[in-house]
């Protein structure tokens, strides 16, 4: 899967981040926000929000991931990844 890379961003303090991590054995990197300017800086309205990023640093796809009007699904990332590839 080195194709995508999930990064979460916790509010919490770093200390309650560690023991989530820790009980919920997540495999993915969380970075700490205490003050939330990045969920600010990108306009989050909800959590949990989602943002698939491209090699080419461009957001394709953004939002909350169980959104009825337009979910998240594997085949969404797969033709997001497909097309990152064929525009190198």
């Amino acid at each position: 899967a080195k194709d995508v890379v999930v990064i979460g961003i916790s509010k919490e303090e770093p200390s309650v981040v560690q023991a989530f991590m820790k009980k919920t054995k997540f495999a993915y990197n969380l970075a700490i926000d205490t003050q939330g300017r990045t969920s600010e800086a990108i306009g989050v309205k909800g959590i949990p929000h989602v943002l698939v990023v491209t090699p080419d640093n461009i957001v394709r796809w953004q939002g909350f991931p169980l959104d009825d009007a337009e979910p998240l699904k594997e085949a969404t990332i797969a033709q997001i990844v497909a097309a990152s590839k064929a525009s190198k």
